[in-house]
């Protein structure tokens, strides 16, 4: 979403619309994501799992989420010997002010995106909040706002049918 944005606002004529989900452009603070997610997964002793569902046990706690904890897992692999993540834990988190940052500091041009532009956020997520959506209109003037009140932040996994609905339907009317 962050990338969508950037290249929106950045390079206008080479996007046609743009869709983001349940993200703002604003810099958000990484301590909710590093604390809620990603030092429970570096703290995971992947020599004790055997199979995935120890994992999703040794993570409930830190992590309760049941469809946080199940999209995070989809990123653990089983190998020939034992269990490894397949993002590079240790690089995101070390690289986690630059994730959570917008605008891109190396971004010179700043016009608002004119085009259609869709954002969608869940009801039950704190990702887009009343003070985001100042950032939204102003970036993004003709931007539509569409909530899925039963979905949080991982809007493809907790309402994956109404995501789809508001996608087609913000397509179909403006490409």
């Amino acid at each position: 979403g962050k990338a969508e944005m950037e290249l929106a606002l950045h390079s206008p004529t080479r996007v046609a619309a743009v869709a983001v989900l349940d993200i703002a452009p604003v810099t958000y603070h990484p301590g909710a994501l590093r604390n809620g997610i990603i030092n429970p997964l570096l703290r995971l002793n992947l020599s004790h799992i055997t199979c995935r569902q120890d994992a999703d046990n040794l993570l409930a706690e830190s992590i309760p989420d049941g469809n946080t904890r199940q999209f995070v897992l989809s990123n653990l692999v089983h190998h020939g010997g034992g269990w490894s993540w397949r993002v590079p834990l240790a690089a995101i988190d070390s690289n986690l002010h630059h994730i959570v940052a917008f605008p891109n500091p190396h971004t010179h041009q700043r016009q608002p995106y004119e085009g259609a532009s869709l954002f969608v956020r869940g009801g039950k997520s704190d990702y887009v909040v009343p003070e985001h959506v100042l950032a939204i209109r102003g970036l993004f003037p003709s931007h539509e706002l569409v909530t899925l009140p039963d979905a949080g932040h991982w809007l493809h996994v907790d309402q994956p049918d109404r995501l789809m609905a508001a996608i087609k339907s913000f397509l179909g009317t403006n490409l």
